[in-house]
């Protein structure tokens, strides 16, 4: 059998004892070479309407995401009101990475980061992660041109930005562009809320591999 421990490790091994509560014991017949899985990217999501939010996680865990910071704009709609509702769904939503991870095989299972504000992003982000916010305006850059400006692989992180139902508050978007984001577009479609990191994150796969 094939085992991982989510960090990108992987082994074969055999089933040694099972306890009473279900927990395998397994002996380790070898060490597989770790997976190539691209850039570290870090997917930084408004949190969509109508439980979407799972649903992006799958489709991020699958594309190679490294990481997913779940965010609250103006224009969210979903609200998480108290630590206790925050807690409970941070439990779902790494059930979802988990069972997303097993499915397709990725050894690696993005880091599921506590629900903040858009505003605390921004303060706390780390300058030298290259910032990419997806863009209706006219200043919006094509994501290849972006993408091809770096190494390959890129030597930084990336991280990408995607705002909610009815996009980013002008404020907002000149805060993130004070805060460094880069704006890129996707295309003159407008894409849903939860479509638009798959795209973003497919084409980021696809350029550097």
């Amino acid at each position: 059998m094939l085992a991982f421990d989510g960090a990108g490790r992987e082994v074969a091994g055999r089933i040694a004892a099972v306890s009473e509560q279900g927990e395998a014991e397994i002996d380790i017949v070898a060490e597989l070479e770790a997976r190539a899985v691209g850039p570290n990217v870090e997917l930084v999501q408004a949190i969509p309407k109508q439980g979407r939010m799972e649903f992006v996680l799958q489709k991020a865990t699958e594309l190679g995401a490294a990481a997913v910071r779940p965010i609250v704009t103006e224009r969210t709609i979903v609200r998480i009101k108290e630590s206790r509702q925050a807690q409970k769904k941070a439990e779902r939503w790494r059930g979802v990475l988990l069972a997303a991870a097993k499915q397709c095989g990725v050894t690696r299972i993005p880091r599921l980061h506590p629900i903040e504000s858009l505003e605390s992003f921004l303060a706390a982000r780390n300058p030298a992660d290259s910032l990419l916010i997806c863009s209706l305006e006219d200043n919006a850059r094509p994501l290849k041109d972006v993408l091809n400006a770096f190494g390959h692989p890129p030597a930084q992180s990336l991280q990408v930005l995607v705002g909610p139902e009815g996009d980013f508050t002008p404020a907002e978007y000149r805060s993130a562009l004070a805060a460094g984001a880069i704006p890129v577009t996707l295309g003159h479609l407008v894409l849903r809320s939860d479509t638009a990191p798959l795209y973003i994150l497919s084409a980021i796969r696809y350029h550097f591999s």
